[in-house]
This record gives structure tokens, sequence and C-alpha cells, in this order.
């Protein structure tokens, strides 16, 4: 199924995420779809946020702030470094993750986002990030105990302000033996292919293969209650031509869909607008003749 839609699959070698970061930040692929924040630990550029009414137990708004039961929030990384109130990168999402991150073992009573991101904010995920880049891991472990004694240092008297206010009593939680060697290599040094130096290899065929509708007619013949001509031909209709049509969109320069041109689709943009459920971006609404579209899903059935 997933070859006849012309998807593209890979294996990853490691964490999922970790190497859709990577891709991403390559530019091999322009997002990660995902809830978790992890990928901007791993470097990803761009992350598009939850297709639900909720997400992470909250609502989800749309650009008129009104409850949205099918929006997408979209992040970008230099957004994010650029805004004011928050100016993180890479480095700091990393001192955060450590301390709030899913691989996170070192429990911190009453360490929450906001100090951790205050810490971050006042340099401590810069210099530790600077240090593994830097160090050998040997090296890494030498300077990692004066890190920590300058971090329980700002947590107990918040000196040059970034946090709430002073923590002298959480300043004394902190483990012995933070941050763990293998949580910091997992997070910054994460098993992707960039690790072996074959950042490229395997993708230069992607984005070249097109949905083969008479396959995918035929699929759902065989394996769907539903999968009969009439039924299969209005379901294409409404939940696959429209991302067919942006599939063989794509295919610059030449946008293809498998032997049929965009041209022969007779496209035209009938509306243009900009609505808050799409946050202000520009949108079209278009027209298709889909007569070429149904006849190879016919062909396959």
């Amino acid at each position: 199924m997933l070859d006849a839609f012309g998807f593209d699959c890979r294996t990853a070698p490691g964490e999922a995420e970790a190497k859709l970061a990577y891709l991403n930040k390559i530019h091999i692929i322009d997002a990660v779809i995902t809830n978790d924040g992890d990928s901007l630990v791993w470097g990803a550029k761009t992350i598009i946020r939850s297709f639900s009414a909720i997400i992470n137990g909250h609502a989800a708004y749309n650009g008129a702030h009104k409850h949205d039961t099918n929006h997408a929030y979209v992040f970008r990384a230099n957004e994010i470094l650029e805004h004011p109130k928050i100016g993180l990168d890479q480095d700091g999402f990393l001192l955060i993750a450590l301390f709030c991150g899913d691989y996170s073992t070192s429990y911190i009573p009453g360490m929450g986002i906001k100090i951790a991101m205050g810490l971050a904010q006042a340099g401590f995920g810069t210099s530790l990030g600077n240090a593994i880049r830097m160090y050998s891991p040997m090296q890494l472990e030498s300077f990692l105990p004066g890190w920590c004694k300058s971090l329980v240092d700002k947590l107990r008297t918040n000196k040059s302000g970034r946090l709430p206010h002073k923590y002298p009593q959480l300043s004394k939680t902190l483990p012995a033996g933070f941050p763990e060697m293998t949580i910091l290599e997992l997070y910054s040094n994460p098993l992707t292919s960039e690790r072996y130096d074959q950042s490229l290899q395997g993708f230069a065929t992607l984005w070249t293969k097109a949905a083969d509708i008479g396959k995918l007619s035929h699929f759902c013949e065989l394996y769907f209650d539903w999968g009969h001509e009439h039924t299969i031909l209005e379901r294409f209709r409404t939940l696959l031509w429209p991302g067919i049509l942006i599939q063989g969109l794509m295919k610059s320069p030449s946008p293809c869909l498998n032997d049929t041109t965009i041209q022969e689709l007779s496209v035209a943009i009938i509306k243009e607008g900009r609505h808050a459920w799409g946050d202000f971006l520009p949108e079209f609404r278009v027209t298709i003749d889909t007569t070429p579209l149904i006849l190879q899903a016919k062909a396959g059935i």
C-alpha cells in the first residue's frame, strides 16, 4: 500500500524522530510531524504539531483564537531563537531535555520547564553544547563537575537573573553525576545516518515516485468491504484526489501523476483567500478535471 501511494520509506538505525530531525536539518524533508519536543533537541528546523482537537491535554486554537477540531501548530527553530521571551537554540533545548525530557532518568523534585528554560537562557545549554563539541568523552567527564557546580550556584543565588527567583532548596537536590553520560550521548549524538557519514546515501531518489492509482483501487477492492467501483470512486474523490494533486504539483519541474500530467487535469484557480482555520496563510480553491484519474482507478478494479 505504501508503494502504491508513492510514499518513500526509510528505516531508522535508532530513534525515528532523531532521523527525521536530521533529514529536516539537511533539507531532505520540510518538517517533522510530532507532538514531542525532542525533535528540536536533535536539530529539527520545523515541527508540525498535532492534527487533533487536543494538544497535550489543551484545546487547539486557530488564528482567530477559536477552538479548532482540526488544527496544527507549526514551530520553526529560527523563530523560537529570535523570540524575545524564549531565545532558545538547539543547545538550550538539550538542557531542558536533560531535566524534563522523555529520556531523563534524574528526577529532581521541583524542577519544572520554567526553571529549566531559565537555566538555558542563562547560558548553561550553550556552555554544555560547546563542551560536547570540543571535548573528548574523557575531557567532557572532567568538565561536567565544574559546570554542575556553576548551575547549582545559579539556582541558589539567581545571580544576573533569568530564573523566576532563587531556589536554594532545589539547588541541593541536583543528583551526583548529573547529567548521565549515556543520556547526554543519546541526546547529543543520536544513532542516525549522520554518525556514519552517509547523510545523503539512498536519498537521491526521494520524492520521485508518483501514486499508482490503479494499484490503490485494486488494493481497496481486495481488502475493504466497501471495495466496489462506485464507493471506491466516491471515496477517492473526497479523500484521495486532493492529495494526489498536491503530490503531482511537488514533482517539479515537470509535475506528473504517473502517466497523467498536471496539465491534463485542467487545474484552474477559482478563489483565493485567507482564513482563521489556516492561520491566515494564503489559500487557493481550485477545480480539476478528474477524468484521467477516474480512468486509472477503473483500470485497477
